[in-house]
């Protein structure tokens, strides 16, 4: 109030006090213009919401379509927001007739991010648009469910407490691509439309010319509603349209001219980048020997409860514009008493999550293989590949009998320890394989006959041993820099580094923003060391080839066909995990159709499968060391991360194990522990509970017994045991009436707030 006093001379404090406890009852906007007129200054001191500083190139609030930059230098991003639509009944969103429904969706835009409803906080450029962009999803919503809600006639007035609870329950899981926008779904109709653009004549030459398009993956590889003879017709008619596009041998749908046609009347939905239906995909990289086991979730998982949170967010500040913009035409109260934890308990993402997570013999098996593999057969593999593709750079690559010139090539390089490992030609198959031809063909990969595929199998491995134990999110695994991920970056197979600690470097996957991730570092082992000094020196052949350029990813492609190096992309990392369950026959089981699946691993499942086999062996005492390796800012997503896929017995055994660990060993660390001590002493007739091994016993209390100076009603054999403790534990936890749960705390640490601790509390209804 002193600062203040010295530049308003011209009131009192009493006065001040007085208009500055008036202005409060005021309308924002009513406020401001008080505080100017009777104060004499603008003591609030905030742009103007119409007028936000990102909106550029001579767009502003009024306009119809915005310009938008957010950051500086680096962190640059630009974003633009095109108004001009069309609403379901038939108008334009910019008509004047719909001036309120315009204004109200700016304003929740320019909310999102407006220091003012951020508690004076600015964002960086990742995260403004992070935000803006979940304003966008429900403007989205709104638009694409305009008929119901009549938005034309009524805005948003329509809008009810169920309606927003329906957004919230079935909208806003990732990939928003699906529950927000139907892609998949859309792209079927889009698909079906087409085809009765061209004849049939037109369809069956397109096949022929190009015979992939008459491939039929798997089910489990397919996420289209069409059926074969209308994925054929649909792959036919991509390529007589031109929307097919070729990378590294490959064929892929370009969906540009679906989302511009399909999604013209959305602000976001026109820019989404979905993920590609496989089956409008060619090439080998969708072949896998059986079907693959369902897998629910994705790297990360689906965090569903975060997720609500942020767009909850958003949303609410509806309330804001209501308050002190503009009327939104509904009772605000609907959105801001939604809760999230009701919201969440309404959730249903379709997914049962039974093979979320692997059973522990699948990764236990590959990564055996993986380790057996790094010793006896990457060296050789790798040496024939760079020797492979060194030569074919320096020859002529005619299109014309290419797998001929490149067999001859392999023939001059082969060599007997190669020949040794099985190693015969340059590939096993291009084409397509059927029936027999095909078990042919996993046979002769087994038995690494072809160098391609041996090359294809050993990365596979190589990804399999760092990504299971290391415990990093699949993007952080391509990121990897080579040269520049070991620290130190020594060869870890020489002798006088046989006692060398390494760590594994990587941009952290949820650290800092997209452009710029925290380098983090983590202890890895000597095995995980000599896997990636092993790639490094891989890599650093193909530098000295002019094939890559140095300090790249760790991984690369290489493309079979033209042995040209690409970009490492998720799908050729998914397409050699396939691979090396296949060479070292991971579990298959047979499924309620009756067909036999086969578990092929995926990065977040061997992630969660360390995170799993830490947790049973190191319990609620490991949670911190867990929560740093594995990355993970929030305790309350490690714990959701690592116990929502536990079956209720090994939670169950984790939780009573480390209740008997703090009783017998005199700990401290569970609140309530005391009250289950005394429990435990008036159960068993003593005055304190102890629990030592028989040696310790008779250490301890022998003198004594020998004496007769104590006595007890059983043998020492027996006193010395826990598992009297344990029993009584046990029975508690299973009928329910002791729980063990972890309470998260807030607390202050290094002049930082809301870092999130937590602490063990045994609940008691025994008593």
């Amino acid at each position: 109030m002193a600062d203040i006093a010295k530049i308003v001379p011209h009131l009192s404090r009493q006065e001040l006090a007085s208009a500055l406890e008036y202005s409060k009852t005021l309308p924002y906007l009513a406020r401001r213009k008080y505080l100017r007129e009777v104060i004499k200054v603008d003591l609030i001191g905030e742009a103007d919401i119409t007028n936000p500083q990102w909106l550029v190139d001579g767009t502003n609030f009024f306009t119809d379509v915005w310009s938008c930059k957010f950051g500086e230098g680096s962190s640059l991003k630009f974003k633009t927001i095109d108004f001009r639509i069309m609403i379901h009944d038939g108008s334009m969103l910019t008509d004047t007739k719909n001036s309120t429904l315009l204004v109200l969706m700016k304003y929740l835009i320019c909310v999102q991010i407006h220091p003012r409803f951020n508690g004076g906080q600015t964002f960086g450029s990742y995260h403004s648009i992070r935000v803006i962009t979940f304003a966008l999803n429900f403007i989205d919503w709104i638009l694409i469910n305009g008929e119901k809600f009549n938005i034309g006639h009524s805005g948003l007035s329509s809008l009810s407490s169920n309606d927003f609870k329906n957004y919230f329950v079935n909208h806003v899981a990732s990939p928003m691509s699906e529950s927000l926008y139907n892609f998949n779904s859309r792209v079927s109709q889009w698909l079906i439309n087409k085809t009765k653009q061209f004849s049939d004549e037109q369809i069956a030459l397109a096949m022929a010319d190009k015979p992939w398009t008459t491939e039929i993956p798997d089910d489990t590889d397919r996420v289209l509603s069409l059926t074969d003879e209308q994925l054929c017709r649909a792959k036919a008619v991509i390529f007589l349209r031109g929307d097919y596009y070729k990378r590294n041998g490959s064929w892929t749908f370009n969906t540009k001219a679906f989302i511009a046609e399909e999604y013209c009347n959305t602000l976001h939905g026109c820019h989404i980048a979905a993920a590609m239906p496989p089956e409008l995909q060619s090439g080998h990289l969708n072949r896998h020997e059986y079907p693959r086991v369902p897998v629910d979730g994705w790297d990360g998982g689906n965090d569903l409860f975060d997720r609500t949170v942020r767009h909850l967010g958003a949303v609410r500040k509806l309330a804001a514009v209501d308050h002190f913009y503009y009327k939104v035409g509904f009772d605000v109260h609907i959105i801001t008493s939604l809760e999230v934890a009701n919201l969440i308990e309404d959730s249903d993402t379709g997914a049962d999550g039974r093979f979320l997570s692997l059973p522990a013999e699948v990764p236990f098996k590959v990564i055996r293989v993986a380790a057996e593999a790094l010793f006896e057969r990457v060296d050789l593999v790798f040496d024939a590949m760079t020797k492979m593709c060194s030569e074919i750079y320096t020859r002529s690559k005619s299109n014309k009998r290419r797998l001929a010139q490149y067999n001859n090539v392999f023939t001059n390089l082969v060599t007997p320890e190669l020949s040794l490992l099985g190693v015969k030609c340059w590939s096993i198959s291009y084409g397509k394989l059927v029936g027999r031809e095909s078990d042919f063909y996993y046979e002769k990969l087994r038995g690494f006959e072809g160098l391609y595929e041996a090359y294809e199998t050993v990365y596979g491995l190589m990804l399999v041993l760092i990504g299971g134990l290391t415990a990093r999110r699949q993007d952080e695994v391509k990121k990897l820099k080579s040269g520049h991920c070991l620290l130190p970056n020594t060869n870890p197979r020489l002798e006088e580094n046989a006692l060398t600690l390494y760590s594994l470097r990587f941009p952290g996957g949820k650290t800092g923003h997209a452009e710029d991730r925290q380098i983090l570092s983590i202890p890895i082992t000597s095995l995980i060391a000599k896997a990636i000094w092993k790639l490094q020196e891989f890599n650093d052949i193909f530098v000295e080839l002019k094939l890559l350029k140095p300090g790249g990813p760790l991984f690369f492609s290489i493309a079979r066909r033209s042995l040209e190096t690409y970009k490492f992309t998720v799908k050729e990392y998914n397409h050699y995990l396939d691979v090396a369950c296949d060479y070292s026959e991971s579990a298959i089981i047979k499924l309620e159709d009756g067909i036999e699946h086969r578990f092929y691993i995926r990065q977040h499942q061997l992630r969660r499968f360390l995170a799993m086999a830490f947790f049973w062996s190191a319990g609620f005492d490991g949670l911190e060391i867990l929560r740093y390796f594995l990355g993970h800012a929030d305790v309350r997503h490690l714990y959701r991360y690592v116990t929502e896929c536990l079956s209720g017995e090994v939670l169950r055994t984790v939780k009573v194990d480390k209740i008997v660990d703090s009783i017998i060993s005199g700990k401290d660390d569970l609140v309530n522990i005391e009250i289950v001590k005394s429990y435990l002493s008036q159960k068993f007739g003593c005055a304190d509970v102890i629990a030592m091994s028989e040696n310790s016993m008779v250490e301890e209390y022998g003198y004594l017994l020998d004496n007769g100076l104590v006595t007890t009603n059983v043998p020492i054999t027996t006193v010395g045991e826990k598992r009297r403790i344990h029993d009584e534990i046990t029975a508690l936890v299973t009928s329910h009436k002791l729980k063990l749960e972890p309470e998260f705390l807030s607390y202050d640490a290094d002049e930082e707030s809301n870092r999130l601790g937590f602490r063990l509390v045994l609940k008691l209804e025994f008593l």
